[in-house]
């Protein structure tokens, strides 16, 4: 170690404490859940011809928002009734993010013209 790093201190974080498995696990379970949205993201932009980069990025980043939003409801300061209330309307507003993000017109997104989108 050279002269000057061995003067600077510790984080107090550092100095052998470590954070507990409960302070770890949902941020490794996001962690997890990007890799592998960022995995799908460019399997399915391998898939198209001539997509643009930044649509994959998009869908990404709206995946890891409801991921990131329903980490956030499941913990304890949030009271269940109200994260289940809320859980669904996460779900559907991140499946349309990322329906949009792809490259949905954004009127086809509206509930009354999803049968146009299955056809």
């Amino acid at each position: 170690m050279s002269a000057v790093g061995a003067r600077v201190p510790l984080p107090t974080a550092w100095n052998g404490v470590r954070p507990s498995a409960g302070e770890l696990e949902a941020p490794v379970r996001l962690l997890a859940f990007t890799a592998l949205a960022a995995y799908v993201a460019v399997a399915w932009l391998g898939m198209i011809i001539n997509t643009p980069a930044w649509r994959g990025v998009l869908v990404v980043v709206a995946a890891v928002a409801g991921a990131a939003a329903l980490l956030a409801l499941g913990r304890d300061a949030v009271r269940k009734r109200f994260a289940w209330a809320l859980a669904p309307l996460v779900a559907l507003f991140t499946i349309a993010g990322g329906a949009l993000a792809m490259g949905l017109p954004s009127r086809r997104a509206l509930p009354w013209y999803w049968c146009e989108v299955v056809t």
